[in-house]
């Protein structure tokens, strides 16, 4: 046998395993594809996934139902808080900003100053990005973030 033979044995040899690939990789696709099967392959994982979402829709009707219920004693009950909070406290008129614990208060600032700040800096980016450097022309395909 010749070097030319055995190349060509060997070439074929390729082109069949290569297509042996193929076929296989096809048949895995059909299949990651086919809803009918992976339905029949996970029913209980789908079983369980419907489950969820209709104890999650049933328990959110519950809870719905349970404070429509409850709305007219949460009413009269904030109320009669605010009328002695304003009685107690009239210089407040009926705020509870005074009630929150120190460190909530200081929390809510920095959360505050914080995404003030970060919108502050997306704002510039997206002008800088919009009208382009030191006057230059705008360039649409540069990325906001850097990286």
């Amino acid at each position: 046998m010749t070097g030319l033979e055995e190349a060509a044995q060997r070439s074929d040899a390729h082109r069949t395993s290569f297509a042996l690939a193929l076929e296989e990789l096809e048949h895995r696709r059909r299949r990651a594809t086919d809803v009918r099967y992976q339905l029949k392959a996970h029913a209980g994982w789908f079983a369980a996934g419907v489950g969820f979402v209709v104890l999650g829709a049933t328990t959110w009707v519950w809870v719905a139902r349970a404070r429509k219920a409850s709305r007219g004693r949460r009413w009269r009950r904030d109320w009669k808080r605010a009328l002695s909070r304003v009685y107690q406290h009239p210089e407040r008129i009926a705020s509870r900003a005074a009630d929150r614990p120190l460190a909530a208060r200081v929390a809510r600032g920095a959360l505050a100053a914080l995404l003030g700040a970060v919108a502050a800096q997306l704002a510039k980016r997206t002008a800088r990005l919009l009208v382009g450097d030191e006057g230059g022309e705008a360039r649409p395909e540069k990325q906001l973030t850097k990286g």
